[in-house]
């Protein structure tokens, strides 16, 4: 295997075992980033416990591995509860899964090697199968996925436990222990994010009739999980709204099932927004041809037959009532519309005039498509362009973002090569890393094709023939519901990822208020601009180490708490510290906003304050180090404030 793959997949963040008797299973401890293959061995030099820092509402992961020279069977994990001075944390908010394998027969294409986690052929770990005893071949290593959940009532500090891992004749105890910060991720959540739900899937893997009760019982646990995950969106059909037509010609709708759809969905955590599929699709389902089609209706006629009827004697009058029945129901505001999936350049005359022929039927309903070319002005609310056509196009999509559009992003089938995406094959951080693509580019939401888009065996399965691994679904099919995967789980992480970015911003916006700082002079984001830059630098240039990104994660953790210490203040550099400095010398501007009666120093010097009532100094950095520290004094309290550069060498 190539050094670099195996550096990339074994190299953990957090690595620790348990000291075990040598005839006893090895037991040790493996960051949730890291992909754990069947023949890895325990790491040379081992710590010793599970360590888990978290907000309150956040969940927080690790892997026990278990190895032995001798089948062992029964093995399993069983939680205990969690102590420390300010409380407990009950036993139920730990759980676990043994984790199960997917055989790869090859890998994605068009993708340098030294991107993957392990060359093909190989089994990729990815489903987190129900929390039973499972047996494990001698000579084999088997992780078990541990997840806290941590309370939104639980009080700050730090908690001791442990869990037994058990098996036929034996057990061990890990010890675990969680550092909850004194704040919470938001209950609001900041991004969009929808991944689409295939219905006939979700109906045909359950044995169940198609928008029956059970089927929406089954739906509500979908919509439940995928809103832990951070997922706020789940599509509907304008294809459930059940269509009429009387001998007059007029048409009755029978809106029950569309209905039912968003209040299932939006009751279990996924109403962030109304996403409607799309009406239009490539004419012949061909993507070559230019020309956009609108997708006919089954209508049952008033002699009870059943017949398609063209979009266009349809549209006219379902969209209007469509609009008449989200605003009765209180929706509209909230509700999206697709035109057609993907137009590229040689679609667009075609789709601008299918997208304004909706517009003028449904003017209150926002436009929302996937795309794959730079410019649909005038014709679209919501711009969603592939992550490598941003790369390529970002211009455009500024420029249209400035003019009133929503910009987010998606990923598919591509992009491949050096970005980021969930495929089977890559390390566990190309999947994390991409809501961090989302602050990095300011891009509002996040949109994937592939919940649950399963074939007849998607636990022994990469998804359809042509397709990297693993672009089909992020979810498994269980006996009661969905089950997760390492790939859901690293993209809940990200999202939550996003939100310390945005609680770092907004504490900062807070104190700058409270300081009373003018608001063209300050831009509150800067600081989190800073961290997301650090692990993504451009969008081909973004760290592979999940080390990294854990230290930047701390940081932010570490700031918004800093904000809260007294004194108060914040600090803004120019330019900023992602701006690589040169040696000629190294000159910054310092200014600072801080409580009256503050003393402020920069790098132990004085600093003058501004007819705006900030501080302020023209700073010479250090080299090689260019750091600047602010030390703020009032009332006996010291805060120290730290900013880094990278610096090109001399």
């Amino acid at each position: 295997m190539p050094e670099p793959i195996a550096v990339l997949c074994l190299t953990a963040g957090l690595l620790a075992a348990v000291t075990v008797a040598a005839a006893e299973p090895q037991v040790w401890i493996a960051d949730p980033l890291v992909k754990v293959f069947r023949d890895d061995q325990a790491p040379p030099e081992p710590a010793g416990a599970i360590v888990l820092q978290g907000a309150r509402g956040e969940y927080e992961s690790a892997q026990v591995c278990v190895r032995a020279s001798e089948p062992l069977r029964g093995l399993q994990l069983v939680p205990g509860g969690l102590r420390g001075e300010a409380g407990t944390i009950a036993a139920g908010a730990i759980t676990w899964n043994p984790v199960g394998y997917i055989a790869l027969k090859a890998n994605t294409p068009s993708t340098p090697a030294a991107e993957f986690c392990r060359a093909a052929p190989f089994e990729a770990p990815d489903p987190l199968l129900p929390a039973e005893p499972v047996e494990v071949p001698a000579g084999q290593t088997q992780p078990l996925w541990v997840t806290v959940h941590v309370p939104r009532e639980a009080a700050a500090g730090r908690y001791t436990g442990s869990l037994a891992v058990r098996w036929e004749g034996g057990q061990k105890a890990v010890d675990l222990a969680l550092t909850v910060w004194p704040f919470a991720i938001p209950e609001e959540q900041h991004l969009s994010f929808t991944n689409w739900i295939s219905p006939d899937a979700l109906a045909k893997r359950y044995g169940m009739a198609p928008y029956s009760d059970a089927f929406f019982e089954m739906l509500a646990r979908y919509a439940r999980a995928a809103a832990e995950h951070h997922q706020n969106i789940l599509w509907v059909s304008l294809g459930l709204v059940g269509l009429a037509q009387r001998p007059d010609g007029a048409f009755d709708f029978d809106w029950a099932t569309f209905d039912r759809w968003i209040e299932v969905v939006t009751g279990n955590g996924c109403g962030r927004l109304i996403e409607i599929q799309p009406l239009g699709h490539w004419k012949d389902g061909n993507w070559e041809n230019t020309e956009i089609g609108l997708s006919g209706y089954g209508v049952k006629t008033a002699a009870g037959e059943t017949k398609t009827l063209p979009a266009e004697e349809v549209l006219p009058k379902l969209l209007p009532a469509l609009e008449q029945h989200l605003q009765a129901r209180g929706w509209l505001d909230r509700t999206l519309i697709h035109i057609a999936d993907e137009p590229a350049v040689h679609h667009v005359a075609s789709y601008d005039e299918k997208s304004d022929y909706v517009h003028s039927l449904a003017p209150h309903l926002r436009r929302i498509d996937a795309i794959e070319a730079p410019d649909f002005s005038g014709h679209l609310e919501i711009w969603v362009p592939k992550l490598n056509h941003l790369y390529n196009w970002l211009p455009h999509y500024e420029r249209a973002r400035d003019a009133g559009a929503e910009v987010w992003f998606y990923t598919c089938c591509h992009p491949m090569g050096v970005f980021p995406n969930r495929f089977l094959d890559l390390p566990l951080i190309k999947t994390r890393i991409l809501q961090w693509y989302n602050w990095r580019f300011g891009l509002s939401g996040y949109l994937h094709w592939g919940l649950n888009f399963w074939d007849d065996d998607p636990l022994h399965s990469t998804g359809s023939p042509g397709l990297p691994p693993g672009d089909c679904w992020i979810v498994y099919p269980g006996p009661e519901g969905p089950l997760s995967s390492l790939r859901w789980e690293a993209l809940r992480d990200g999202f939550e990822d996003y939100e310390y970015l945005w609680l770092l911003a907004n504490r900062t916006r807070e104190v700058a208020q409270e300081l009373k700082v003018p608001a063209e002079a300050f831009h509150p984001t800067q600081r989190s601009d800073e961290l997301a830059r650090q692990l993504v630098r451009t969008m081909v240039d973004y760290t592979r180490d999940p080390s990294q990104l854990r230290a930047v994660r701390e940081e932010i953790a570490a700031e918004i708490m800093q904000l809260d210490a007294p004194p108060h203040a914040v600090v803004a550099l120019d330019p900023p510290t992602w701006h690589e400095l040169a040696p000629g010398p190294i000159v910054v501007e310092t200014r600072i906003w801080a409580e009256d009666g503050a003393e402020v120093l920069v790098n132990g010097g004085a600093t003058h304050r501004q007819p705006d009532g900030s501080w302020a100094q023209h700073t010479f950095l250090p080299e090689p180090t260019s750091e600047v520290k602010v030390e703020v004094r009032r009332a006996g309290a010291t805060k120290t404030i730290t900013r880094r550069y990278a610096a090109r060498p001399g």
